[in-house]
């Protein structure tokens, strides 16, 4: 008789909760979750962002001989520049100089630097070349270079940029050099010997990065058939990633470049730099990352079999949850499979005739599917958010789906089914 009278109790609690366990968001086939989580509270390095910033990115491509021509150093600087000023950088962008133009453009950044501290960034796409240990830059008239003694004359040294940051004394300095170009054919004509392709290794200053698209006697692409350079192409897209140190923007870089060209081109950087540098740094706001948190304690909880009926239980862990996020779609689905983790047990148990075990299982599935609220006898109508159900009176036949026993409208609990307070027609 208590079994049968337990069987009739069964299939009206169990009736309340929704059996349907919530699916997993999807992801790609055959990817593997990753956790791009985003740190709560920024490292102390990181209030570096919020200094002052300042970029310099010049991009010579039209130069006066023929053979010196490049087609796309002006949009990699253009891109890049546009690119700087959404990463909060002042930007001075200037195109196609010559060797004065260049050399006024470099005195005025320092200036800039020197005056407010901060953040300094070159950069420079066009040809470069090295002799004897130094990296010079070529400004677009050149056309009269037919000798290598004549480079500190005609050319700008990577050198002129590396003093005025170093006079500057700015707290972080960083220097692009995508310049490591094949010589021109005239070139080649008399530079052989100690001129070897490619840049040499820059001796870093105080705080400061130099990057190379090329590592130190290796050749940069110039992406020939497309908008930008390898090297600037991932460039732009590693230094918008949110809160990538400079030296993970570099490593992811140079793997980029690397797999691209087939490791025909290396990129390279080379740093005196002694404090984490972010190009794009985003905090998480507080409150969302002490949900991710509290999130994970429900799963441990759930996972434990603690599931209801005390603080450390998942229940009350998910109830939490929803306090700080009523729409926070891990807490709900946590309790959907409290419910179902409940009605599992509860079958199991009267399955194998374990009475005592059903009527504990019950008791929690009762805690869960009312939101740890018993309803009072004069009550029949289980309305609000726990219920699912938004109607504040006996809801209209076929307003539920029909639950994991097959019975519709079931949403409340058993004194909705029997009888209600608000309909005289049950009176009679």
């Amino acid at each position: 008789m208590r079994l049968k009278s337990l069987l009739l109790i069964t299939l009206g609690l169990l009736a309340t909760a929704c059996t349907n366990e919530e699916k997993p968001a999807s992801t790609t086939k055959g990817d593997k979750a990753t956790d791009f989580s985003i740190p709560a509270a920024p490292p102390v390095e990181a209030q570096m962002q919020h200094k002052k910033r300042f970029a310099l990115v010049i991009g010579n491509s039209a130069y006066q001989k023929a053979d010196f021509i490049l087609t796309n150093p002006v949009n990699d600087a253009t891109d890049l520049a546009k690119v700087l000023r959404q990463l909060g950088f002042e930007v001075i962008e200037q195109n196609n100089l010559g060797k004065l133009q260049m050399q006024t453009a470099i005195d005025q950044f320092s200036q800039k630097l020197y005056d407010n501290k901060g953040v300094g960034l070159f950069d420079f796409s066009g040809h470069g070349i090295q002799h004897n240990g130094i990296n010079y830059m070529l400004p677009v008239d050149t056309e009269s270079l037919t000798a290598r003694w004549q480079l500190p004359h005609k050319t700008v040294s990577a050198d002129y940029v590396l003093d005025g940051m170093k006079a500057a004394n700015n707290q972080i300095n960083l220097v692009i050099l995508d310049a490591c170009r094949n010589l021109p054919a005239s070139l080649k004509s008399w530079g052989k010997g100690d001129m070897m392709p490619g840049l040499s290794m820059e001796v870093p200053i105080h705080c400061s990065v130099i990057a190379y698209a090329a590592a130190p006697g290796g050749v940069a692409a110039s992406g020939v058939g497309y908008r930008n350079s390898p090297y600037v192409k991932h460039l732009m897209k590693w230094m918008q990633v949110p809160n990538l140190s400079v030296d993970e923007v570099f490593t992811k870089v140079g793997e980029a470049v690397k797999r691209e060209t087939y490791g025909n081109q290396l990129p390279g950087y080379y740093k005196q730099l002694y404090k984490p540098f972010y190009f794009k740094w985003q905090a998480a706001a507080p409150e969302k990352s002490k949900v991710t948190q509290l999130l994970r304690v429900c799963q441990t909880h759930f996972e434990n079999g603690r599931l209801s009926g005390g603080s450390g239980t998942a229940f009350r862990c998910y109830q939490k949850v929803l306090d700080k996020d009523q729409t926070n779609a891990q807490a709900l689905a946590g309790l959907k499979k409290i419910e179902k983790r409940y009605v599992d047990l509860v079958r199991g148990a009267l399955k194998k005739k374990q009475v005592d075990s059903a009527e504990r299982y019950l008791a929690g599935l009762r805690t869960v599917s009312l939101g740890g609220a018993m309803l009072p006898s004069n009550k029949a109508n289980c309305y609000g958010d726990y219920c699912g159900d938004s109607f504040d009176r006996t809801a209209p036949v076929g307003s539920f789906a029909e639950n994991a026993f097959k019975l519709y409208d079931t949403v409340g609990n058993v004194w909705e089914w029997t009888c209600s307070e608000y309909e005289n027609e049950w009176r009679k």
